[in-house]
Formats: structure tokens, C-alpha cells, sequence
């Protein structure tokens, strides 16, 4: 999937540095509500983010000129939140709107379509599964039909704090790159369950699962790509949870080899990758997962291209 990078090159290179993924939410949140009078607690509600979290971001844009905050005067005081020009021309660096065009390039009305509605489908079965548990799980639908809708009017908002336009094609690759935002979080906020850290469930996933005769935490920092810090804590955290042991080398010296421990082995069993896994297979027909996996696929490896 080809992606036009000319913008984010610009958005890397700009005074106020990167924004972070919550800024950016936060921005396209304003944009949705333009001349409502919305706060910081607002965005929270909507987000299903801890209101302290909201402020910062609000503080964080409102320094680097993108969002003014004024404060109303009435029964009580109120820190209005509004979009800068700036914060209005930042919005063309979305990294979810150059997704969302990669996509527009990449596949036809009815291929978005149809994923859009699959992805739909695929949050509300997250919800069944307890994967889904933020706040606004429950909002109906999160895009709700207007996934599927067509003709739909200019000031078309996706429930997810995203206004777009009436075009079919843009309407409904924006709405995809949404909702595989909206699940690829939800998968990942999941990840650290059972009393486990995702970079432990990784590291516990890679030490199982590896060809590698002597795996270490060199080697599951180099395969996985990761930070050797975050591979060694992660590794030193399932050691002292008597979860695997890291033995000598028999071959490298120095060496300390990691070897999971029967009750490692037995933990894989309680893998929040497991229960999604397993929500996809009872959700979706073959077919359906193939038409999930290809658009995800190709939207995953263009966002990636992009922030990365």
C-alpha cells in the first residue's frame, strides 16, 4: 500500500516535535464538535480515558499552540477546549488520515465496505468477550451503521471524533482506519491481563515458542525487535515469578540461556492472545476472516510505514 509521506515528513520536522497518538485524538475530537463548548472531562467521557489524562493532552496542545483553553464564567467555571488555526492545519497529519488514504487508493467502495461492517462486528464481539472494556464500549455501534451507510451528508461524524466528508470512498476508508485503530488498541490495552505486562506475555510467548536451541534475552530482543531494557525486564519479571529459569550456556560463555519452568508452560494457558484468537474463529466465517486479515494486513504495514 502506498502511502503520500510529504505530509508527515513536514509533521516530523516541525518546531512543536511529533504529536503523540492522544494528541491527535484529542484533535480530532475538537474538530468533531466544532463550536460546542466542550472541556477536558468532554473528551474523557467520549474516550473512556482518565480525566487527568484528558487534561494533560488538553495542557500539552494548549503549549504547543494547537488548542486554546478559556475559562466561562457562569453557576461554575468552565475550561472551554477549541482548535487553534494551527491546531486545525495539524489535522492533515493524522497518521490515521494518510491510513485512511492509503486505503481510498488501495481498495474500492465495496471492499471498504464490507470491512468496515466486519471490523463493526468484530468490536462488538470483543464486548461479548470482555476484551472491550473501556468506557465507550457501550456507545452503540462506535461508527454504528453509518459504517455501511451511503450518500451520507458533509458533516458526517463517525462517533469517534472524526468529521468527514460525504465522499463514498473517503467516507468509508476513514471509517475502517477508525475501527482497525479502535480494535488494534482494544487487542493491545487487553494484552496485559492475568497479572502479566505485555512485553511479559511476549517475552513468555517467544521463549516457548522459539527454534532457537539457547534463547536469551539477546536473542528475544533481536527476533522480536525490541528494546534490549524492555526485553531484559521483561525476561528478569517472568524469572522472579518462578515462571522460567535462565540457565549457563553450554556453548557461549557469559551466556545465560532462558527455559520456561512447567508453570510457565502451564500459564500459556491463561494467554489473553488465546480468548481473541478465539473470539475470531467463533465470530467470523473463513471468508470473513480473510477479508479481515488481508485489510489489516496491508493497513497495518502502511501505518507503520508511516509512524515508524
Amino acid at each position: 500500500m502506498a502511502l503520500d509521506r510529504s505530509g508527515w515528513e513536514l509533521h516530523r520536522r516541525r518546531p512543536g516535535g511529533i504529536l503523540q497518538k492522544g494528541e491527535f485524538a484529542l484533535l480530532r475530537f475538537l474538530d468533531s464538535v466544532a463550536g460546542e463548548p466542550v472541556t477536558s472531562k468532554d473528551f474523557a467521557s467520549y474516550y473512556g480515558i482518565a480525566q487527568k489524562r484528558a487534561g494533560d493532552l488538553g495542557k500539552q496542545l494548549e503549549e504547543k499552540g494547537l488548542v486554546d483553553r478559556r475559562v466561562i464564567l457562569g453557576g461554575s467555571s468552565l475550561l472551554i477546549l477549541s482548535l487553534t488555526g494551527d491546531g486545525r492545519s495539524m489535522l492533515a497529519y493524522d497518521p490515521l488520515l494518510l491510513l485512511a488514504n492509503a486505503l481510498a487508493t488501495e481498495y474500492g467502495s465495496r471492499v471498504l465496505r464490507q470491512s468496515g461492517a466486519l471490523l463493526l462486528q468484530l468490536l462488538n464481539a470483543f464486548v461479548g468477550a470482555g476484551i472491550r472494556q473501556r468506557a465507550n464500549e457501550k456507545r452503540q455501534g462506535v461508527a454504528g451503521d453509518r459504517v455501511v451507510a451511503e450518500g451520507e451528508g458533509d458533516q458526517l461524524n463517525t462517533g469517534l471524533g472524526w468529521k468527514i466528508s460525504g465522499d463514498k470512498v473517503a467516507s468509508q476508508s476513514r471509517n475502517v482506519a477508525l475501527l482497525i485503530a479502535e480494535a488494534t488498541e482494544d487487542v493491545y490495552n487487553f494484552g496485559a491481563t492475568g497479572g502479566m505486562s505485555r512485553n511479559e506475555w511476549s517475552a513468555l510467548r517467544y521463549y516457548f515458542r522459539t527454534e532457537r536451541d539457547e534463547p536469551t534475552v539477546a536473542t528475544f530482543a533481536d527476533d522480536q525487535q525490541v528494546n534490549r531494557r524492555i526485553a531484559s525486564e521483561a525476561t528478569f519479571a517472568l524469572e522472579s515469578k518462578e515462571l522460567l529459569n535462565r540457565l549457563p550456556s553450554q556453548s557461549r560463555k557469559d551466556a545465560l540461556v532462558a527455559k520456561l519452568t512447567d508453570s510457565g508452560v502451564k500459564k500459556l494457558e491463561d494467554d489473553p492472545l488465546r480468548i481473541v484468537i478465539k473470539t475470531l474463529g467463533t465470530a467470523f466465517s473463513e471468508p470473513d476472516l480473510k477479508v479481515i486479515t488481508s485489510i489489516s494486513e496491508s493497513a497495518g504495514r502502511a501505518y507503520m510505514e508511516v509512524t515508524t
